[in-house]
């Protein structure tokens, strides 16, 4: 069974990135497939350990939400 996920466009992603912090450390993965994971979790209310494995490690999604959104 295939799942559809949700992704942003290029454009959609280019008019926000000027918004995301800094990157620090470690180089980051793909800002537009993470966010993607927190959009899916925050619009259908799932648990953060529920999203797919498509958008990458539960983990990395809530900490990337807690990081932006303390700016």
């Amino acid at each position: 069974m295939s799942r559809r996920l949700y992704m942003l466009t290029d454009q959609q992603m280019e008019r926000i990135a000027p918004y995301f912090p800094k990157p620090r450390g470690w180089p980051r993965g793909d800002d537009k497939l993470v966010l993607g994971g927190i959009i899916h979790v925050r619009k259908n209310g799932v648990p953060w350990d529920q999203a797919p494995g498509e958008y990458g490690k539960w983990a990395t999604l809530y900490r990337r939400f807690v990081r932006w959104t303390r700016g």
